[in-house]
């Protein structure tokens, strides 16, 4: 798979692709840079999307919220992305009820406690030091559920 970096310009870019890695998803991955067959790849793709299949919906990435956005008009070069930084301001992405990524205060809600929960079997969610956590199961081939009295609900 890809791995993807923001460039100075606010750009997702994809910087190198996995070479080999860990089963669990989780460890250590190796990956091999894209730029020396640079020209060669550029041959074999289709033309460019700009967002790379990110939604207009968003997702989150650590916490950055990263979107497309439609522009004027229905073509493809038409849509930009827009990556929107949490951090400086001391909040976290997260996605919303709505479905929808975006900045959000990152203060725990009554419902997500150590022991966590799970949003339908994809998302495990969980409180930690005061700061809600989330892990997406399906990358790694997992459903959320219950795992045990230590680590409650997560992937498994």
């Amino acid at each position: 798979g890809p791995a993807l970096w923001t460039f100075p310009d606010g750009v997702v870019r994809v910087a190198g692709v996995l070479s080999f890695g860990d089963p669990s998803c989780v460890d250590y991955d190796h990956f091999a840079r894209t730029d020396y067959d640079n020209e060669w790849l550029s041959a074999l793709l289709p033309p460019e999307d700009v967002c790379g299949g990110i939604p207009e919906t968003g997702l989150c990435d650590g916490p950055r919220v990263v979107r497309c956005e439609p522009g004027e008009t229905e073509a493809t070069s038409s849509r930009r992305l827009v990556v929107e930084d949490c951090a400086p301001i001391g909040w976290i992405c997260e996605i919303g009820e709505d479905g929808r990524a975006g900045c959000a205060s990152g203060a725990c809600d009554p419902e997500r406690t150590f022991e966590g929960r799970c949003t339908d079997d994809h998302v495990a969610e969980w409180c930690e030091g005061g700061q809600p956590r989330q892990r997406r199961c399906i990358p790694c081939g997992e459903r959320c559920g219950y795992a045990d009295d230590g680590l409650g609900n997560y992937c498994r």
